[in-house]
């Protein structure tokens, strides 16, 4: 029987990875934050570690150094589909392998069925040698020059791989099967594809059967019938703009600045020109604090985190000219404070830029929440709706 920990802040997505696993016989021990993690790591033995990247206190790329500093024990990363930084990131920090949101439960389990088989069984047994390089699969020992290595193990597999077949021209599908233990690429792209898909099918058909290589189901229909059907695609880095484009969905990015939207916009323009179809529409989850005066919406912030947040996690915005976020100013759009003035100002901003929708994100706020709605409601918005009457 094989013991896995899942880390992830997401009490809902902790509670999927763990059945999936448990139900394919995995002893699975969970936890929500970095420090349980590797509180449980030093008191539990496990063959598998699945790591949310984007985690609070303790960021999920740290929390995979941290653990690969000390274990060569299997680290699969969950990682939202548009952010292929955090799978780079993530595999340069001593990750093997990741699984893209939304993902397919039976593919999360494949993978950490072959990662564990894999940890257990090393390469076929041969110790191979080529020049000073010696690789030994018994023993899980790499040397080079008699200088011990450090490598995890999907590297070591890899490293293997490649040494048995020197001279030959692998295929990255090979590679995939013999080094990951798979060749299914199902999720990610294809699983958004494949739910569109199905959404709009319903949408428009009464009974509906479906099978693909994801979903299997049968006459299953939406009663009462829905009016016009509008499908949001989240996601800030620029491979969502463009998957929003392809597929036809209007693109929801939350939290980013004016001029990455401004950027974006315009490849999407280009994009959907290129391919003779509409432009998507544009959303924005902006965090909000509105106030009486800006000095009263300001109180309590905390710029410099959110600072801290962007030169972290906006690895896919549009830069200051500085090349990193030092100021509010360089925050324009990712965060909406001020008096009713200042907020109607910024609101005008991200209407010139080609915002469709824009949601006010008060979470930060809850103790002015009601004061907040009211200055929305009173000030703010009806200074639009007459404008657009």
């Amino acid at each position: 029987m094989s013991t896995a920990l899942v880390v992830d802040d997401e009490r809902q997505m902790t509670m999927i990875v763990e059945y999936a696993l448990a139900n394919q016989g995995f002893t699975v021990h969970t936890a929500h934050d970095g420090a349980t993690a590797l509180n449980l790591l030093r008191t539990h033995e496990v063959d598998l570690v699945v790591l949310d990247v984007r985690m609070p206190t303790i960021d999920g790329l740290d929390l995979c150094e941290r653990i690969r500093a000390g274990s060569d024990v299997p680290i699969m990363l969950l990682t939202a589909l548009a952010q292929p930084e955090d799978v780079i990131a993530g595999l340069e920090r001593g990750a093997d392998d990741y699984v893209t949101k939304p993902f397919h439960p039976k593919e999360l389990v494949l993978r950490a069925q072959a990662l564990v088989r894999r940890y257990r069984g090393g390469g076929d047994g041969r110790v191979l040698r080529n020049g000073e390089l010696v690789i030994d699969p018994v023993r899980r020992e790499v040397t080079v020059a008699g200088r011990r290595l450090t490598l995890s193990y999907t590297e070591f597999r890899l490293l293997y791989c490649l040494t048995a077949r020197r001279g030959e021209a692998l295929s990255w599908r090979r590679l995939l099967r013999e080094v990951w233990g798979t060749d299914n690429l199902i999720g990610g792209r294809e699983l958004v594809k494949a739910t569109v898909a199905i959404l709009r099918t319903l949408h428009h058909e009464g009974r509906v059967s479906h099978v693909d290589d994801v979903y299997a189901f049968d006459d299953v229909a939406v009663e009462p019938r829905p009016g016009p059907l509008e499908i949001w695609y989240c996601g800030s880095a620029p491979a969502a703009a463009r998957l929003a484009v392809d597929l036809g969905l209007a693109w929801l990015p939350g939290r980013i600045t004016l001029d990455t939207i401004t950027a974006r916009r315009a490849a999407m323009e280009a994009r959907a020109s290129d391919a003779g179809v509409a432009v998507p529409k544009v959303g924005v989850i902006a965090p909000t604090s509105i106030a009486a005066t800006r000095d009263r919406a300001l109180e309590g912030l905390d710029v410099d985190g959110l600072l801290d947040w962007a030169n972290t996690y906006g690895r896919w915005w549009v830069k200051p000219a500085s090349g990193r976020f030092q100021t509010r100013a360089d925050l324009k759009g990712s965060l909406i404070a001020g008096s009713p003035d200042d907020v109607a100002s910024e609101v005008a901003d991200f209407q010139a830029a080609g915002v469709d929708h824009l949601v006010f994100d008060l979470r930060s706020r809850f103790d002015r929440w009601f004061e907040s709605i009211d200055l929305l409601a009173s000030e703010v918005l009806p200074r639009f709706r007459e404008a657009a009457a």
